[in-house]
């Protein structure tokens, strides 16, 4: 993870490509639409802590790692 601040689009954004994965494959394991996906990795709007746990999981993180050092704004 980033030792600098950052908000969660860019986090989640920066988690999904550290690991080469496109947003379809993503969707496909946890159930989350692309086209809500694209709108989270835009900053179109905000997720629920329930989607967050999920991305978390898929991304090997803990919800904690997840939010570490991010802002809200």
């Amino acid at each position: 993870m980033s030792k600098q601040f950052e908000t969660i689009d860019q986090r989640l954004r920066e988690c999904r490509k550290n690991i080469n994965v496109p947003l379809h494959r993503v969707a496909k394991h946890t159930g989350i639409s692309v086209s809500f996906l694209s709108d989270l990795e835009r900053g179109r709007t905000m997720p629920s802590l329930k989607t967050l746990a999920s991305l978390a999981t898929f991304y090997g993180y803990t919800l904690s790692e997840l939010l570490e050092d991010v802002i809200v704004e």
